[in-house]
């Protein structure tokens, strides 16, 4: 059977990594071989070394997504990037178009309550360039969006207004390699209303809607407005995301 990845992603050698004395091991709870089909399934659609049936994979996310076990991440997220980019050099098949879905809301069984989730600026931030990124890390026993790590990127662009003179714009992302797929999925052409708060308790509030791309589920940008890009403190989503019917 032909495996149309990289050497260090083979079947052989995730294999052999796992076994004593391997370079990257993971915690033992699963093969690389089984986080490596998962990674796969994930960008192709299609199984690879495992035939359809004969992988569980709830185990697997509730292990990567809810139990977050960095060893297995590492893998995870490694695999993720390396079949993103064979499948841009035309070396992996593209997943088949998939039928429209319509997000079902689940039954409330109690009020949305909005969570101030504290954000913290990442060291890739430039004190003299135009990106400013911070991180909001998943709410504990949280579902949906609040669930999910978040990362907030600040970018200066040359469009301004008496609103935003700067220019500055705020996209929000919830990457890929950090959380689970099929949840980011069901947030697919979404509509969120978000509060995001400054150190000095300013606030802004905006709808935007979140659509998934290989990166993982962004935002539309938004302008910052006054805020300052420096000193962003919390964000807040502030009720259940909808799904909308455009013309």
């Amino acid at each position: 059977m032909t495996h149309p990845m990289d050497p260090a992603l083979s079947p052989q050698t995730c294999a052999a990594e796992t076994q004593e004395g391997g370079r990257k091991p993971t915690c033992k709870a699963f093969t690389v071989l089984k986080l490596c089909e998962l990674a796969y399934r994930e960008i192709t659609k299609t199984p690879l070394y495992y035939p359809e049936g004969q992988l569980d994979e709830a185990p697997l996310r509730e292990h990567l997504f809810a139990q977050k076990c960095e060893p297995c991440l590492r893998w995870y997220r490694n695999a993720l990037r390396t079949y993103q980019r064979l499948q841009r050099a035309g070396k992996l098949p593209a997943p088949s178009p998939q039928p429209a879905s319509v997000l079902v809301p689940a039954p409330e069984v109690r009020p949305f309550e909005p969570v101030d989730r504290p954000v913290a600026l990442l060291s890739m931030s430039g004190s003299n360039s135009g990106e400013v990124f911070y991180s909001a890390g998943s709410v504990e026993q949280a579902n949906g969006l609040d669930g999910l790590r978040l990362v907030l990127t600040c970018r200066r662009t040359e469009v301004r207004s008496s609103e935003n003179p700067h220019g500055w714009e705020l996209t929000l992302e919830y990457p890929l390699q950090d959380n689970d797929p099929a949840l980011l999925r069901e947030f697919d052409d979404c509509l969120a209303r978000f509060r995001v708060r400054a150190q000095s308790d300013e606030t802004q509030q905006r709808e935007v809607r979140l659509g998934l791309v290989d990166a993982g589920l962004v935002s539309s940008p938004f302008a910052l407005a006054r805020l300052d890009p420096w000193k962003l403190q919390a964000i807040c989503l502030l009720s259940r995301p909808t799904s909308d019917a455009r013309p």
